[in-house]
């Protein structure tokens, strides 16, 4: 073989293990269940960016890793794009492909940045190198969903208690450990060198000191559920397809299904009942709640005799119909409204059209609903329940859900659709980055989707009582589910998350900054 082809296939054969490594990872994200396996996937692709020739060669294999996974891992978006934003199967093609070439971008900046590391600084230990390099690169690079490698261990709660120190990069910081390990491991045997006994021994080590961890505060955490106040709630699934769901002159049908499970459950013994995004099918006057024309808010929670959480479109007043929010309703028994929360992350396009307020023909490119940002980070309270709201995807960003600490919430509250997702990969996907969210702020978390996962989370990030998620496109006719669990109402400190925020990452990035200037000092002397 000619030298150009020699370095062709070799080329071809160092894309091939990233390409195999990211279908061993695609194995170990929701709704698959061989969370194993993101222990060991990404030991092909170290291999492929060692032997890379080049930073570029690296690049290209990190890129082609982490797009082929975000690929395999969200084949649910482009007819997303389609249901939730109206647009042409060649539009929704193109943002689908935009958006999966964006998240592999992750991996291809980490890829060179080892590449460099390992060149410049060979004796180095992978354990080191790997997880700094992408806790850094994960904490810098945005993506839509805020998909990362931590969150495929959301089932775990063994290594998912370290959230409450660094966030889901925490639990990426020892998954990429791991990972890294192994490969100085089959490097030494591959060179014939001595077993990098190190590097194992201080591995083995901080994993096992992060399982101590998590029993320590998985105990804790017990012992606060314990003596706190409960709350038994009961959550409505709708189960109703996009398009029925808005249909109007299905309202008082829809609303009679709601309110027959709602009463099942409240003969369950729940003492607050919750329905999901825009379930209430009518629109809501701001201010006046049970005064508009058609409105039946009070009697909903006259019927049952429980306070009623529910999602709705409200708008600003009449004479300006264009401001409309996403809101929650909390609704007393009595019918008066006890407070409303309005979304704040609005989703691109289905919601509201990035850059319309500078080009408004952006307006008529993409047609559909448009929705205002909320203002307040208002907590929801009745009783001893304060309940932090979010709605739809703002539980997906850690961020956003730390905002709400100083509100000193004592609940954590969702209210989704998933309407829009058809498949349930999606769902699965979305509750598997929520689980994270109540170890964060070290609360308990309710989700109430429209048709997704429905679920009672405690702080611990363990799932007490779920619903499976449903396409009612697929399977018409399916009935509402109805869930109740109990709630413990925790006051105290929360978490170092919840209080300093990603000072954790912050540290993996000073310290992966530090590993190159000290490389690139080292490689020039």
């Amino acid at each position: 073989m000619s030298a150009p082809g020699e370095r062709r296939g070799r080329l071809a054969s160092r894309l091939g293990l990233a390409a195999g490594s990211a279908l061993l990872l695609y194995w170990a994200v929701p709704p698959e269940r061989l969370t194993w396996l993101a222990w060991i996937a990404l030991v092909p692709l170290l291999m492929a960016i060692v032997s890379a020739a080049s930073a570029r060669q690296a690049f290209a294999c990190g890129w082609l890793f982490g797009t082929l996974l975000a690929a395999l891992s969200m084949p649910w978006l482009e007819p997303t794009i389609q249901r939730y934003a109206g647009l042409p199967s060649a539009l929704s093609i193109a943002l689908h492909a935009l958006v999966v070439a964006q998240t592999g971008l992750v991996w291809a900046l980490f890829a060179p940045l080892v590449w460099q590391l390992r060149r410049r600084a060979p004796t180095l230990p992978m354990m080191l190198v790997v997880p700094v390099m992408l806790c850094g690169v994960e904490f810098l690079v945005p993506t839509l969903f805020d998909w990362n490698l931590g969150f495929t261990q959301a089932a775990s709660p063994w290594i998912t208690q370290v959230a409450d120190v660094g966030g889901v990069l925490a639990v990426s910081f020892f998954l990429a450990m791991v990972n890294g390990c192994l490969f100085d491991v089959v490097d030494a045997a591959v060179r014939r060198r001595a077993l990098p006994w190190r590097s194992v021994a201080c591995t083995l080590s901080l994993v096992a000191a992060a399982a101590c961890y998590a029993q320590w505060r998985i105990a804790e955490i017990d012992h606060a559920r314990a003596a706190a106040p409960k709350l038994r709630i009961g959550v409505v699934q709708a189960n109703l397809g996009l398009a029925e769901a808005r249909d109007v002159a299905l309202g008082e049908t829809h609303l009679q299904r709601f309110l027959a499970k709602s009463r099942q459950l409240q003969a369950r013994g729940a003492e607050l009942i919750l329905w999901s995004e825009t379930t209430y099918p009518f629109a809501v006057l701001r201010g006046s709640t049970g005064e508009a024309p058609n409105i039946v808010l009070p009697r909903l929670a006259d019927q049952l005799h429980v306070p009623l959480l529910l999602g709705a479109n409200t708008i600003a007043g009449l004479a300006d119909s264009d401001t409309v929010y996403n809101s929650a309703i909390l609704l007393a028994p009595d019918g008066q409204s006890l407070g409303v929360y309005d979304k704040h992350l609005l989703f691109p396009l289905g919601e509201y059209v990035p850059l319309a307020s500078v080009l408004p023909v952006l307006n008529e490119w993409f047609p559909g609903r448009r929705y205002s940002s909320g203002t307040d980070r208002n907590p929801l309270v009745w009783g001893a329940a304060r309940m932090g709201l979010l709605i739809c995807m703002e539980d997906r960003f850690p961020d956003f859900v730390r905002g709400l600490a100083p509100l000193r919430p004592n609940l954590l509250v969702a209210i989704g659709s998933d309407a829009q997702f058809g498949a349930p990969a999606a769902p699965q996907q979305h509750h598997a980055l929520a689980v994270f969210r109540s170890i964060e702020m070290r609360l308990d978390f309710v989700r109430a989707s429209f048709n997704g996962v429905s679920a009672i989370i405690d702080a611990a990030g363990r799932v007490t009582v779920q619903t499976r998620a449903v396409d009612p496109d697929a399977l018409p006719d399916v009935r509402a589910y109805g869930l109740t669990g109990t709630v413990a109402l925790l006051e105290g400190p929360g978490s170092i998350y919840s209080r300093y925020g990603d000072v954790f990452a912050w540290l993996n990035l000073c310290v992966g900054l530090g590993l190159l200037v000290a490389s690139r000092r080292r490689g020039r002397a």
